[in-house]
């Protein structure tokens, strides 16, 4: 299933053929962009259906031809209009895996990519500024503190931002923003979790999977010991003008559930939201924060966590915060799927290198609490935070357990069974 990015593309591909070979295109009576179905895949750009796509081997081998020929393309240009006759080919019958014969070989032994103009310099888009798993740890287990750059109001809100992009590895734009608009909650405060529906199901899903697959963000409690410590109901009527507490604090700030229940405990009967913004005059609006991300990042800020060679976290690391965290704590990808989502081929290739593989591929979340969580559970165990995950231990590892417990003490025998990395390792 192609992504968005990638359906982009392919019209791109088209539409570069237009501007440089239009009279070829119109020999051929190839529609102009546009002027298609808009109601095929590509909302009318190109060609989305069998039968308005006249596109043949002999045809596709042309239209590469001149476009090179003409030395008004970059190679990256070139290769984008190759995806589009790929697409072409699929349309006609053709695998999705396969293009034209003829195009193989034109790339192959006719083209030196060399001689085309470069057109402006590739740059990579993966980020190369993000969070560390100790800084995590750091910034989720500190407390908000009065005196500090941002009020009450604000640093919880973007606590639950910050956790919902670095820790459950939101995208910063889509995901985000389906967490923001979300309109269906659950909360459970003696099991110590929360979830949100995201608005539209879950995201990179195109064609007539679009939509279809819910998804849920989890956020679990990361107060310490063995229950969850709620805000007081009232709380939010001791705030000053800025958002401030006037009265001490007396609940932990430093868990994505308790800073969800004080600032829902501020909003109107019925009005639950992930990112209500507070407003200059006081009181929370009845808008969302404008930019999530911005927020988190200054959040970040404000904890003392910043990249170690300067700057700001970049703003799409997110999904590289959650596979590091993962990688750390050995945490498996059928755990981990249920935070991200992601094939094991699309996990493992881009965001995750070393994760083994599991042979039991899903493509549907779980909906149940204890496995949804179960990744995010060992994230707050790790912390000292949460409620803890137990391990399920056969009889040869419960001896195991017990002989490490004598030699290397209760602590350790703990963190080998629960998979928590050692203090040398951290």
């Amino acid at each position: 299933m192609r992504t968005d990015s990638t359906m982009q593309q392919l019209r791109v591909g088209f539409t570069k053929m237009w501007k440089v070979i239009p009279q070829e295109l119109k020999k051929m009576n190839i529609q102009r962009p546009g002027t298609f179905d808009p109601r095929n895949a590509h909302n009318g750009v190109m060609w989305g259906w069998p039968a308005e796509c006249n596109m043949t081997d002999r045809k596709a081998k042309r239209i590469l031809f001149k476009c090179y020929e003409t030395k008004r393309v970059t190679p990256n240009e070139l290769k984008n209009i190759r995806k589009t006759l790929a697409y072409a080919y699929e349309l006609k019958g053709g695998s999705c895996k396969k293009n034209w014969p003829s195009v193989k070989g034109l790339f192959k032994e006719a083209f030196d990519l060399k001689t085309l103009p470069q057109g402006r310099a590739s740059y990579s888009t993966k980020p190369t500024k993000i969070p560390a798993p100790e800084q995590l740890k750091r910034a989720f287990t500190k407390p908000w503190r009065p005196g500090g750059r941002m009020p009450l109001s604000k640093w919880a809100v973007g606590y639950v931002i910050a956790y919902d992009w670095s820790v459950f590895g939101c995208r910063s734009k889509e995901d985000i923003a389906r967490v923001k608009f979300s309109v269906n909650h659950a909360i459970n405060v003696r099991e110590r979790w929360q979830a949100s529906e995201f608005n539209g199901g879950r995201c990179k899903l195109c064609g007539d999977k679009k939509g279809t697959r819910p998804w849920w963000i989890w956020r679990v409690c990361l107060c310490p010991g063995q229950s969850h410590i709620s805000p007081p109901a009232d709380f939010g009527r001791h705030l000053d003008r800025n958002g401030n507490p006037t009265i001490q604090v007396r609940w932990n700030t430093a868990c994505p559930i308790a800073c969800f229940e004080f600032y829902n405990s501020c909003l109107g009967r019925g009005d639950v939201r992930n990112y209500p913004r507070w407003k200059a005059k006081g009181g929370y609006a009845k808008d969302n924060v404008g930019n999530p991300i911005e927020l988190a990042l200054w959040w970040f800020e404000e904890q003392g966590e910043v990249p170690y060679h300067g700057g700001r976290f970049s703003s799409n690391a997110g999904r590289y915060a959650l596979a590091r965290w993962c990688e750390k704590l050995n945490i498996s990808y059928a755990e981990s799927f249920e935070v991200h989502g992601d094939l094991y081929s699309t996990w493992a290739d881009h965001y995750e290198d070393y994760v083994p593989k599991d042979p039991h591929q899903k493509r549907e979340q779980s909906k149940n609490p204890d496995t949804a969580t179960k990744a995010l559970s060992r994230f707050a165990h790790w912390l000292g935070r949460g409620k803890q995950v137990k391990p399920k231990l056969s009889r040869r590892d419960r001896y195991m357990h017990h002989i490490c417990a004598k030699v290397l003490g209760e602590s350790m025998a703990h963190k080998i069974a629960h998979g928590i990395p050692s203090d040398d390792e951290d």
